[in-house]
Formats: C-alpha cells, structure tokens, sequence
C-alpha cells in the first residue's frame, strides 16, 4: 500500500543520512580520507527522498525502480568499505547495514508488485 511505501522510502532517508553523518565522523580519524564515500551516500538520501515525495504525490510505484536501482547501486559500493571501519563508528556502521540492507530490498520489492 502507498503510505507503506512512503514510511519505507522515509525511513530509508533517514538512514541513508545517519550513514552521510556516520561517514563524515569517521573521515575525522587518520587515513580516512575518501570523500567519495560521502557523495553517495548523500546522493543515496536524494534518490530516497525523491522515491517518497514523488509518492506521497501519487506517482505510480513502478516509476520509481530506477531511482531506487540506483539507491542499491550506490548502496552496493559503500557497504564493502564499511567493513574496514575499526574506531567507534563501526557499531554505528554495522547496525546502519543490518537496518537499511534488508529495508532496501523491501522498498524495491514493493516498488515492482
């Protein structure tokens, strides 16, 4: 149902931002530096904010599987490197994939049903 969606797109915004906020304070540590990271995980909170607005305005669902195909894609990159994170973000890093990775297949399912 479409406010299922919504609140799915939503809450994959938020963690797409905890991950933007996360990423940004372990980039304060010595040797991590990669500023790409970053990048996609903001144009992660983009993709998911534009899937949930364009909802909650009653586009059809089906019209959004590229976005959030993308929202993986980016998704996909990131999360490999998070594996390397050994200060105080790593708990933050680890419950943010536990989270998100099984919330995204979720969204996308639902987008194509």
């Amino acid at each position: 149902d479409r406010n299922s969606l919504v609140r799915n797109a939503s809450s994959l915004e938020n963690l797409a931002e905890r991950l933007v906020a996360t990423l940004r304070q372990w980039q304060t540590h010595p040797g991590q530096h990669d500023r790409t990271l970053v990048e996609k995980a903001e144009k992660m909170v983009e993709e998911f904010h534009h899937i949930e607005q364009a909802l909650a305005a009653g586009d059809q669902p089906g019209h959004h599987l590229s976005d959030c195909d993308a929202a993986i894609a980016l998704w996909q990159q990131i999360r490999p490197v998070l594996k390397a994170c050994d200060t105080d973000e790593r708990e933050q890093f680890d419950h943010i994939v536990a989270t998100l990775t099984p919330e995204i297949v979720r969204l996308r399912t639902m987008l194509d049903e």
